[in-house]
């Protein structure tokens, strides 16, 4: 999954998945915190990912 295709609520935005992570619970079809955040290495933007709570540039060699 492309991180365009999250469905984020409108206050979230990309990069915030390092710390909070959302779904949609189709019970209400609402978005949901889940109290997690990704794991490290999560793609969190364009030649970014998650490490240590924050969405950083990834270093391409």
């Amino acid at each position: 999954m492309a991180v365009t295709d999250l469905k984020l609520p409108i206050h979230a935005v990309p990069e915030m998945i390092c710390r909070f992570m959302y779904c949609t619970d189709p019970k209400i079809s609402k978005c949901v915190d889940t109290y997690f955040s990704a794991a490290p290495g999560t793609m969190c933007g364009i030649h970014m990912w998650c490490r240590q709570g924050l969405c950083v540039k990834r270093c391409l060699k």
